[in-house]
């Protein structure tokens, strides 16, 4: 028996990961570029500060991203017509 090429159950695993990465994401570069901001000199204050911008910039990169695969999994079970479970 052959394995399905596409199964909705790991597009949904994969949008909860890219979601997850994004928080992580956010989290840690926002901590560690508070502490290099805090602890630098000026010119690594600065490294500190882009630290923030790139480490918030990429979280909310992974999770818009994952609210779109939601999105379109959503999308298609409608034209499907099945009927979706509020969470």
């Amino acid at each position: 028996m052959e394995q399905p090429i596409f199964s909705w159950r790991s597009y949904d695993r994969m949008s909860q990961l890219l979601q997850s990465v994004g928080y992580v994401v956010v989290v840690f570069g926002t901590i560690a570029g508070l502490f290099i901001t805090a602890m630098g000199e000026s010119l690594i204050r600065l490294v500190g500060i882009f630290t923030v911008a790139a480490s918030v910039l990429l979280g909310l990169y992974h999770v818009s991203f994952s609210m779109l695969m939601t999105a379109m999994h959503n999308m298609i079970r409608r034209l499907d017509g099945e009927k979706l479970e509020e969470k």
